[in-house]
Order: C-alpha cells, then sequence, then structure tokens
C-alpha cells in the first residue's frame, strides 16, 4: 500500500478581511460593536472607526480622560444574512458612512474576488459599546 502525505491550509475570509481592515487602520469588532484585537475565524467582522475630530473627555479636573467612542460603521457577513463564500454583505451603519464603504467594498470584492452586497440598516451612525454599556440600560 502506498503511503500518501498531503497537507492543506486554509486561512478563512474572515482572518484575510480582518488583516485587510486592520492595515486600511480600521478596529475590528462583534457584530453588536465591541472591539475585537484578535483575527478569528467566524462568520462576521464588525468595523470600528476613529473620528479624527473627536476629543477625549477629561473628569475630575483632568485626572481621568476617557477616549471617545469609535464610530461602528458596519458589519460584513461572510455566511448568514444572505451571505454565502461568494457573495458577502455588507451592512452600513448611519447614511454618512455609505460612500466610506461603498468604495471599501469594491476595494475588498476586487481583492478577494468576490460579490458584496452593501445595505444600509440604520440611517442614524452607531458607536462601538464598552465594557460599561453592560452595566448601563
Amino acid at each position: 500500500m502506498e503511503k500518501m502525505e498531503s497537507v492543506d491550509y486554509k486561512e478563512p475570509y474572515s482572518i484575510k478581511v480582518g488583516k485587510f481592515l486592520l492595515l486600511r487602520d480600521f478596529v475590528l469588532s462583534s457584530c453588536t460593536g465591541s472591539a475585537n484585537y484578535s483575527l478569528v475565524e467566524g462568520r462576521v467582522i464588525g468595523i470600528l472607526r476613529k473620528d479624527p475630530e473627536a476629543k477625549p473627555q477629561k473628569y475630575l479636573l483632568g485626572l481621568l480622560t476617557r477616549e471617545p467612542l469609535r464610530a461602528f460603521i458596519g458589519t460584513i457577513w461572510f455566511e448568514g444574512r444572505g451571505a454565502s463564500e461568494t457573495r458577502w454583505v455588507l451592512e452600513v451603519y448611519g447614511r454618512k458612512h455609505v460612500e466610506l464603504l461603498k468604495q471599501l467594498g469594491e476595494e475588498m470584492a476586487s481583492t478577494f474576488n468576490t460579490h458584496i452586497d452593501i445595505r444600509l440598516v440604520t440611517e442614524q451612525p452607531k458607536f462601538e459599546t464598552t465594557y460599561e454599556d453592560d452595566f448601563h440600560p
């Protein structure tokens, strides 16, 4: 009997796209907008973006500083919501982010040889969720 050796390596799209987004200064998040700093296999990636005009808030006579929340501009679905391996869904949160995510979608479609459906989900922008949000209704 002949011994056959074979090794296949496949990197999931969530990791490839995560790297792609990080190189463009976006921050990865969960689908609920909570920052996620690790590249993992998954069916969805949330996208956060820092507002360059936002200023940190100071408390207690300037002793404490809180960085401004980042905009939760969209979510890329690789599975679910009508997405598939060859057709991804990019949900947009806030009309003001549509053009930016159209450009990003075009670049991703070309880079990853896929089709991307872009959908405006909310008219108003969303912001990242934080650990503190879990304690405030």
